[in-house]
């Protein structure tokens, strides 16, 4: 009796320049933001509400910011084929978002997951980082530890001093 041969197949190589994943990155990022910001209209369907209720989850009373954001950080990429952009910039964005959630999810009246799913104060993303800071810190000062954070995260998104800043308002 003769033998079957077995078919085999092999996977197909895609193997992409580093370029070209960047780009596609680019393209992707650009179009979940313009659905988002289509999401913030209720101009995109129930894959809209979709993206809104995903965001909410995420960062609860600053949703809408998340199209900016995605736009940013394509702007950035783009401009990091072109020039050296430094990790400060994306530590920077960061810890802005993560400090902004928080003080938002302090301004709660419940600090909790149910909040949290609703999309009420800072979301998920500002319930993880107030609610450990807030039991060992309390309200006022986990408030300024935030701020503080957030001033931070401008210095170093921009990398700027505050004196650097401050010899420019006098300029004005």
């Amino acid at each position: 009796m003769a033998r079957k041969k077995k078919i085999r197949f092999s996977k197909p190589d895609l193997i992409l320049a580093p370029d070209t994943k960047t780009s596609i990155l680019i393209i992707f990022l650009v179009i979940i933001a313009i659905l988002s910001f289509l999401a913030i209209l209720n101009a995109a369907g129930s894959f809209g509400l979709a993206i809104k209720s995903f965001w909410q989850f995420i960062s609860g009373w600053i949703w809408w910011i998340w199209p900016f954001v995605l736009i940013l950080i394509a702007i950035l990429l783009f401009i990091r084929e072109r020039f050296a952009i430094k990790a400060g910039r994306w530590v920077g964005l960061i810890l802005f978002l993560l400090s902004l959630s928080g003080i938002l999810q302090l301004f709660t009246d419940e600090n909790t997951l149910e909040t949290v799913k609703v999309g009420v104060g800072g979301g998920i993303l500002g319930y993880l980082v107030a609610m450990p800071l807030e039991k060992v810190a309390s309200f006022w000062g986990s408030l300024f530890i935030f701020i503080g954070i957030l001033l931070i995260s401008i210095l170093i998104f921009f990398e700027t001093s505050i004196n650097s800043i401050l010899d420019k308002l006098s300029l004005a």
